[in-house]
């Protein structure tokens, strides 16, 4: 089936042409003839039809043939004309041609015209055809996820879509006309770019990773394919380079490369928990024990400290358990002085002399819910933070822990329902930041810092503890004027009772016949050695098979055992099985250095009556077994 083609006929008030092209029989086409007669007409037809071609009767039309040429103009019309005549003047065709027509055929020669009619139309559907494809690949790159930037042949760029602008900050009227040095972010050397460009000076594309310049100062990743454009001659006229944002994909390989680093570090930590807190618990216990002979100066001091330094070195081990989250949160309520006034202490022996530090920490501070590794380790951050910020210059640091009520506005700004608040504030005179960079600080992997000096967690962790206490964190800063976070725990009210009772520091006396189990030989010499000054009657086992023949023997002589978990041959949960099926039946009371199978709620659930965490001080050890054999 022929398809039809829409002609527009400027014709005269006779309708000459009209009536010719009607009588007019072609063979090859179907023409649908649109007959105008005057300028209004004409501008009536084009605001309502599209047409195909123009066939012109220049002898008769009452339209200036210049006019209607620039009306279609005007108004963006690519249509084929042709002007039919038999009296036009040469130096006139030649003039109409130039201005835009086609042909100019004869009134006796309309054959000529159903030719040019189909040459002209299929010319311009094919031109069509190729503008409709052009506009939709445009539309492609225009809306493509990937970054599209062209530059000419030396290398200045000339177009970028939205995606670039997107991921990279800069608008394309910004670089526009900027050769592509304005993106280097001096990740690559000289010999990067130098192979880059002779790759595709040679006409070869090139592939892989490059780090570009962010807008904000940052940087962004991006898989590269650029490749060389060749005009007509052969010759190199333009590069197209097209990135795909890399960002996401390198947060999750440094995740899961964090992740290992953690479960790697949770694996060392468990595994040497146990035997360090053995080894602890000794050392600890031995100074103890030696401070009882011991009343002269400076002796008894340096054992005080041996005590001390394996008190830090306990909570130590617990922090490493804490942070690789193989020990659970434990939530309590706490003050927060102490750890500040720690965590000054231990800032002052790390930093260099050019480093002061300024500390103001409130007498009356409300106890806070809290678990105190992870406070230390808000504490610990904030602090490190602020100094990397204050590197290569006489900085000045201020920690300040007191209690603020803030106003309703910021409650109802942050949604709070409290309105007391232990108010931790940590402040530099560092190089501060400018918003941009605020606006990112605490998420994961974002740093300032150079490449290998920073993991870009340590504020994203700060977020992460305060939120799950239920805080809230704010920053305050200026480029050249430093840097101050404030972060506000919730104060437990004064309505809710809270445990004020001093820990007792003395270790009580008792009497009772006890059974120690554990397979090491140092702890359980010092261990019987304690309990036997503190008045019981003692039998120690380095062996729990053994432990286990004596008690099949002798159940009627114990009032207690406490045995160790991870033991060859037994572990602490097999020997309260078979102390369960004895005659005499004691309480038995776990303590241990770590174990993944054994928790307090476990050990609970399964009849232990007390769970201990090793290195157990003597105190701790002489009140829990008094409490056990003081309640059976």
């Amino acid at each position: 089936m022929v398809k039809p083609i829409q002609i527009l006929v400027v014709d005269g008030p006779e309708k000459a042409l009209s009536q010719s092209l009607y009588l007019h029989e072609f063979g090859t086409i179907q023409p649908v003839w649109k007959i105008v007669i005057d300028t209004n007409t004409l501008v009536a037809s084009l605001a309502t039809h599209q047409f195909d071609a123009v066939v012109f009767g220049y002898d008769i039309a009452h339209v200036e043939p210049f006019q209607m040429l620039e009306l279609f103009s005007n108004r963006q019309l690519v249509l084929p004309v042709f002007v039919i005549s038999d009296n036009i003047e040469t130096q006139q065709a030649v003039a109409l041609m130039r201005a835009g027509v086609v042909d100019v055929i004869p009134f006796s020669n309309l054959d000529r015209l159903e030719i040019a009619l189909i040459e002209a139309v299929g010319k311009q559907t094919q031109q069509q055809d190729v503008a409709w494809e052009r506009d939709r690949l445009a539309a492609v790159v225009e809306q493509a996820n990937e970054m599209v930037l062209i530059t000419d042949a030396n290398g200045h760029i000339q177009y970028t879509n939205p995606a670039f602008e997107h991921v990279s900050g800069f608008s394309a009227k910004e670089i526009e006309g900027k050769t592509t040095r304005f993106l280097k972010s001096n990740h690559h050397n000289a010999l990067f770019y130098q192979d880059l460009w002779q790759t595709l000076l040679r006409g070869e594309s090139w592939h892989g990773r490059i780090v570009n310049r962010h807008k904000m100062g940052t940087t962004f990743e991006v898989d590269a394919i650029i490749s060389p454009l060749r005009d007509a001659t052969g010759e190199i006229s333009n590069f197209v380079a097209v990135y795909r944002d890399m960002t996401r994909e390198n947060q999750l390989e440094r995740m899961l490369r964090q992740s290992q680093k953690l479960e790697a570090i949770g694996t060392l930590a468990g595994g040497i928990a146990h035997d360090f807190n053995n080894i602890l618990g000794a050392v600890m216990g031995y100074s103890e024990l030696a401070q009882d002979y011991v009343d002269e100066e400076p002796v008894l001091g340096y054992l005080e400290e041996i005590f001390r330094s394996g008190v830090r070195a306990r909570d130590l081990v617990a922090q490493l358990l804490t942070f690789s989250r193989q020990d659970e949160k434990r939530y309590q309520p706490m003050n927060m002085g102490p750890i500040a006034k720690e965590v000054v202490k231990f800032m002052r022996a790390t930093l260099p002399s050019s480093v002061a530090i300024e500390s103001r920490v409130a007498n009356q501070l409300r106890p806070i819910n809290a678990d105190p590794s992870q406070i230390h380790q808000v504490l610990i951050n904030l602090m490190t933070n602020a100094a990397h910020s204050v590197e290569g210059r006489n900085g000045v640091l201020e920690m300040s822990v007191q209690m603020v009520h803030p106003d309703k506005h910021f409650l109802d700004q942050y949604e709070l329902n409290d309105s007391e608040f232990v108010m931790l504030t940590v402040r530099d005179n560092g190089v501060g930041m400018g918003p941009e960079i605020q606006e990112r600080i605490f998420d994961p992997f974002f740093t300032t810092k150079v490449l290998g000096q920073g993991t870009g967690l340590g504020l994203s962790v700060v977020h992460g503890i305060v939120a799950a206490h239920k805080g809230v964190i704010t920053v305050e800063s200026k480029p050249d004027f430093g840097t101050v976070f404030r972060v506000y725990f919730p104060a437990i009210p004064h309505d809710v009772e809270v445990d004020s009772t001093p820990d007792q520091t003395h270790a009580p006396l008792g009497h009772g016949r006890i059974v120690f189990v554990d397979d090491e030989d140092a702890l359980v010499r010092m261990t019987v050695a304690t309990l036997v000054r503190l008045g019981y009657s003692v039998k120690g086992f380095t062996d729990p098979t053994e432990a286990l023949t004596y008690l099949t023997s002798h159940s009627d002589e114990v009032d207690l055992m406490i045995t160790d978990q991870t033991m060859p041959g037994l572990s602490g949960v097999d020997l309260l099985a078979h102390v369960k099926g004895l005659v005499s039946v004691f309480p038995v009371l776990v303590c241990t250095g770590y174990s993944e199978a054994l928790t307090a709620d476990q050990a609970k659930a399964l009849g232990f009556v007390g769970y201990l965490q090793k290195p157990v001080s003597r105190e701790i050890l002489a009140q829990r077994v008094h409490e056990i054999l003081f309640a059976k």
